[in-house]
């Protein structure tokens, strides 16, 4: 436990796991501790179905394996990270209720017993860190079992943000005298293909906007054909152009909650290419990425705080993306 206090505190002052903010008026420097609160979201629909480089358990494995360094270096600041697996299509998840399911980890139940706490990370006992991530994985691998199985639903992506993130993201920010304490960074990572298919918008008037049918609250293949159709066939050259002077998007959430997440969405991938052959343009990956961008821009994320990536070629590749996501 001695190396592992000592490794801590190495952390928090080498790799930066606090922050500074100056009080103007009273010049005094605050000192804001990150935890991190790491989610993945994913999206249980149709999209499963397709042929990838990566299977989806793959890609989730990956993360899970990265998360106990993130885990420890927290521990020194008092800090208790938290991981969670979702489905946006959580009837998916409801098949599993009666097989004890395990979606998550959450290091608070150990606050304030710091042995209970370091044997559970590093001793072998009958419940361990360890245990609980093959508990999670195995949790996983059924789920994607069952919905290979069963009818596939579509995912309302554009209603999770909207009304059920809050069940996703942690409280980020407690108070002790104006000073910030023991801020987690929500950081989400969703699994998704781009295209938003809530499943009911073929005659349901509430996922357009009234004054404006361009915009609306999913993205289907009808829609990008639409939208390419009408750009090609107009005299704009440029594709944002066209999107911007004729009101296209995604109409933006309504959550505040959204501005608290970093995002990091895996994979766009694109339908109109068939073994690496597009025989449209623009393709439909491009569209999505202008719809996507400005959807979560105008919904209140920080367009520092989001990346979107096409599907990746291998784990190596998947490697660098999430290092580069969970490290910042």
């Amino acid at each position: 436990m001695k190396n592992l206090l000592m490794y801590v505190i190495a952390f928090g002052i080498f790799f930066g796991c606090s922050s500074k903010a100056v009080d103007k008026e009273h010049k005094v420097i605050k000192r804001i501790n990150y935890g991190h609160n790491i989610v993945i979201l994913a999206d249980l629909s149709n999209r499963v179905l397709r042929q990838k480089s990566l299977h989806d358990t793959t890609i989730i494995y990956n993360i899970i394996d990265k998360l106990k360094p993130f885990f420890e270096k927290s521990v020194d600041l008092n800090i208790y990270d938290r991981f969670a697996f979702y489905s946006i299509n959580q009837y998916c998840v409801d098949r599993l209720i009666d097989q004890n399911p395990k979606f998550n980890l959450d290091l608070a139940e150990f606050k304030n017993h710091e042995l209970e706490l370091s044997n559970y990370l590093y001793r072998s006992q009958k419940r361990n860190y360890d245990s609980d991530v093959s508990k999670i994985k195995a949790t996983v691998k059924k789920l994607y079992g069952n919905n290979a199985r069963n009818t596939i639903l579509p995912a309302d992506v554009w209603h999770y943000f909207n009304e059920v993130l809050d069940n996703t993201i942690v409280d980020t920010t407690s108070f002790k005298q104006g000073v910030y304490l023991n801020r987690r960074k929500n950081k989400v990572i969703l699994i998704t293909d781009g295209y938003v298919e809530a499943g009911k918008y073929g005659n349901d008037k509430t996922m357009l906007d009234k004054r404006n049918p361009n915009r609306t609250k999913f993205l289907s293949t009808s829609l990008l054909n639409k939208f390419r159709s009408e750009f090609n066939n107009s005299e704009f050259a440029e594709l944002e152009k066209f999107y911007t002077t004729n009101k296209y998007g995604l109409i933006p959430v309504k959550n505040p909650l959204i501005s608290e997440i970093e995002l990091l969405v895996l994979e766009i991938d694109d339908r109109t290419i068939k073994n690496g052959v597009t025989s449209v343009s623009p393709t439909d990956a491009k569209i999505i990425k202008l719809f996507w961008h400005e959807w979560f821009e105008q919904s209140g994320i920080d367009p520092k705080h989001f990346e979107i990536h096409d599907v990746v070629k291998n784990e190596q590749e998947l490697d660098a993306i999430l290092t580069s996501f969970l490290s910042k």
